[in-house]
């Protein structure tokens, strides 16, 4: 599993939406469910999927999905 599937399948969890398909120009905006809730259990999801710790420093990675793979190293 390529390290773009194992993070569409986080969104898709999180915002329980099989349907989610990530790319790059993607920003929270385009997601229906995204509220501060899920966007912090994303944050969960995704240091527990990636084995990283996220700070706020890297909020605005979020801006969109090509910058947050970017800061993933994907």
């Amino acid at each position: 599993m390529t390290s773009h599937t194992k993070l569409e399948r986080v969104f898709q969890n999180v915002f329980n939406n099989d349907r989610l398909l990530l790319e790059d120009s993607l920003d929270p905006q385009s997601i229906e469910d995204w509220d501060s809730v899920n966007f912090v259990n994303l944050l969960f999801a995704i240091e527990m999927e990636f084995g990283i710790q996220l700070g706020e420093d890297d909020y605005d990675h979020f801006e969109n999905i090509g910058k947050l793979k970017k800061r993933l190293g994907i």
